[in-house]
């Protein structure tokens, strides 16, 4: 599982062995807006919406999870409300994590 200050996700099993060589140190999820999915998944996270910015061919939507800012790729239709709370969650399957110190990814 990977922790900080606001989120807990679960992590996929194969990936286990590929961090544990990190345990106790730092590392960083990078996820693409388009891979951070409204609504649905196995780890739901809850985030407040801060912008909506509907861009024609899809909607940016500009998230807060307690100090992490995030940024999602959805929809043009998906408007939610400025302030509202939503379930996001990950494509684990297209996320990295990389090494904080050094930059190098691992997965």
């Amino acid at each position: 599982m990977l922790v900080n200050e606001t989120l807990a996700i679960t992590l996929p099993e194969e990936w286990i062995l590929a961090l544990a060589t990190m345990e106790g140190k730092q590392v960083t999820l990078g996820v693409r807006p388009e891979n951070i999915v409204p609504g649905s998944g196995a780890d739901k996270i809850q985030a407040t919406v801060e912008v909506v910015e509907p861009l024609g061919s899809e909607t940016l939507l500009h998230l807060r999870v307690g100090i992490q800012a995030l940024v999602v790729k959805a929809g043009p239709d998906y408007k939610p409300s400025i302030g509202e709370r939503i379930n996001i969650s990950f494509e684990m399957n297209k996320a990295h994590v990389f090494n904080t110190e050094t930059g190098i990814t691992i997965i």
